[in-house]
């Protein structure tokens, strides 16, 4: 099957301090949405990439994207406007792909710039013999729950935290969209995608694959990164 990724970088990015979105800022002189990028493409040239940004963005990104390496620049991609919210977002990328029973879709987040080629290649793999991938790590902090305005022990064995890309055949994806109900809220596709009636089938995710989230968050990506690729 064709495979389509979706790098969503339509955020405003307001938790990570600064003056641009979080997406465009830089981790070793590189945007932090074009890492994902560079995965995508490094496992499979083949791969049809589509990043989503707020239409008020693409100025920026124009200059930011004049700034990139010529290799890199070489990568098709397309650009597409964002939406009003994720779920929004997320079907404005769908709209431009073609024949999506045909297709793998992938949907990545474009603040987890730490995804791994492993973690591609195993998301491609199960969701290409299942119809889903959901990259998920076991919880290991203690968790407590608010309750009655005090807080209680949560037990965490068996909470898993979800992480991106979450991959689905297409038509299934494009099912799921088409279902939802304009007042429903899904913070990420899987949970579409079940409420649609589709299985979710989940994946051993990548602990290094963090959401880049805080001003502190920029500091652990840049180390992480410093390791991974070793400048």
């Amino acid at each position: 099957m064709r495979r389509e990724a979706i790098i969503l970088a339509g955020g405003s990015g307001t938790r990570a301090g600064g003056e641009m979105p979080k997406q465009f800022v830089e981790l070793l002189g590189i945007p932090m949405l074009w890492w994902s990028v560079r995965a995508f493409h490094a496992y499979d040239p083949s791969t049809a990439i589509t990043i989503v940004m707020h239409p008020g963005f693409f100025d920026l990104w124009d200059i930011l994207y004049a700034r990139l390496p010529e290799t890199d620049r070489r990568i098709p991609v397309r650009l597409v406007c964002g939406g009003r919210d994720r779920s929004h977002s997320v079907e404005n990328g769908l709209m431009g792909i073609e024949n999506l029973q045909d297709a793998l879709v992938a949907v990545h987040d474009a603040a987890r710039p730490l995804l791994s080629r492993d973690l591609v290649a195993r998301c491609w793999e199960i969701a290409g013999q299942k119809g889903s991938a959901v990259p998920c790590c076991p919880e290991v902090n203690s968790l407590r729950r608010v309750s009655d305005g005090g807080t209680v022990p949560m037990d965490r064995d068996g909470i898993l935290v979800v992480q991106t890309p979450q991959v689905f055949r297409g038509d299934w994806l494009e099912d799921a969209y088409r279902r939802r109900q304009s007042d429903a809220a899904f913070t990420d596709d899987a949970s579409l995608v079940q409420a649609a009636g589709y299985p979710v089938t989940v994946c051993d995710g990548d602990p290094a694959n963090i959401k880049v989230t805080t001003p502190v968050d920029f500091t652990i990506a840049t180390a992480l990164m410093q390791a991974v690729f070793k400048h």
